[in-house]
């Protein structure tokens, strides 16, 4: 167990020694930090979103043994923000200088249940492949067993880093939406911050694995494997939006940029999205990744 983990435990265990009831202080010393793993394959039926993180109130049990209804933490929180002065200390920096030096998670006093064992490759991925496999929030790194079609194709993004906003690229199979968030032909998404010290020529590059987009198009109908890729050069389709930027000011947050605008692609000219493929080759068992193999072709600008 971390100090975080400790230090959580010391106060749980205090607030119940304040109950008579035993049972407090049993779940006290259980008590652990919540972990969500948003990746892992869920059953059909069961909400992908634990229902404790999208619950406004919750209901708890008072000391008297009167039920109550409040604010539920794990819902949302209302930062309270440091001035500057006080987070870039001498004893912060050095602190954060430590943390980015360390090399193992256990040097920080945690691990993942899957490695506690020290497992070999094999085993590690067969763990892997349990967890995710089936997952289609996994689907960029992995495919379906039956998924056979032994091409992959990716959106690469080039953004450049000296804009002077922070903004989304939107990605769709189809028209682009008003309110694309919202919209099923949205299939993904990737971001650039403001970065106001960047050198003018200097840009990031990201890409987007079209895997869950296209088995979907497939079963759907809309194309074939083999006509696949004249689907996407004449379906993909994207959009710039502004992302909200605020600054803090004395204790005050100002607004900077609003966000959710859609803006013009002249706003970042420099910008280029392209689709390209590349040969997969697919895992045979669950001890397997799939795994690029070969050069990525370019095949065109997507406008």
């Amino acid at each position: 167990m971390n100090t975080q983990q400790k230090k959580l435990q010391a106060i749980a265990i205090g607030i119940a020694d304040g109950f008579s009831d035993p049972s407090y202080r049993d779940a006290a010393t259980r008590l652990r930090l919540p972990f969500w793993d948003w990746a892992q394959a869920v059953a059909g039926t069961d909400p992908a979103f634990p229902a404790v993180l999208s619950t406004p109130m919750i209901s708890v049990t008072l000391q008297d043994g009167s039920r109550e209804e409040t604010d539920n933490p794990l819902y949302d929180y209302s930062f309270h923000p440091l001035e500057n002065s006080q987070i870039n200390s001498t004893d912060n920096e050095r602190g954060m200088v430590d943390l980015f030096q360390q090399q193992e998670t256990a040097d920080l006093g945690y691990t993942y249940p899957e490695l506690l064992d020290s497992p070999g490759n094999a085993t590690l991925i067969s763990r892997i492949n349990a967890l995710y496999r089936d997952s289609g929030l996994a689907a960029s790194n992995t495919v379906p067993k039956d998924f056979t079609d032994n091409t992959e194709y990716i959106v690469q993004v080039i953004m450049p880093a000296s804009v002077h906003f922070s903004y989304d690229v939107l990605l769709f199979l189809g028209d682009i939406q008003v309110h694309p968030e919202s919209q099923h032909s949205l299939i993904g998404k990737t971001s650039s911050l403001i970065a106001t010290k960047m050198q003018k020529s200097a840009s990031t590059s990201s890409m987007v694995v079209l895997n869950e987009n296209i088995m979907t198009e497939v079963a759907d109908g809309h194309a074939s494997n083999t006509e696949m890729e004249e689907y996407l050069r004449s379906s993909l389709k994207w959009c710039l939006e502004v992302v909200r930027t605020v600054l803090l000011v004395e204790g005050s947050f100002t607004e900077l940029f609003q966000g959710g605008k859609i803006t013009s692609k002249s706003d970042v000219p420099d910008i280029k999205v392209a689709l390209m493929n590349t040969r997969v080759e697919r895992a045979s068992s669950i001890f397997e990744l799939d795994r690029w193999i070969g050069g990525f072709d370019i095949l065109g600008a997507i406008n």
